[in-house]
């Protein structure tokens, strides 16, 4: 059973064009909220458990198993 790559591990396996695929200048900030200032400091979660969950919740609502 193949159980294909983590967020993290294949966005280091990807190789962008000279530039990226989006340019920076082209986007625009919409504001979810209060803002970071809001948020308590010693609170932080970790790069590794954001790509599970985000790796996790992409096979949750793609239907995989």
């Amino acid at each position: 059973m193949n159980r294909g790559y983590s967020v993290t591990q294949r966005t280091k396996n990807v190789k962008q064009p000279r530039g990226g695929y989006i340019n920076p200048k082209e986007l625009q900030t919409e504001s979810l909220g209060p803002g970071i200032e809001t948020l308590n400091p010693a609170e932080n979660v970790s790069p590794n458990l954001v790509g599970l969950a985000v790796d996790y919740l992409t096979r949750f609502m793609s239907g995989a198993s």
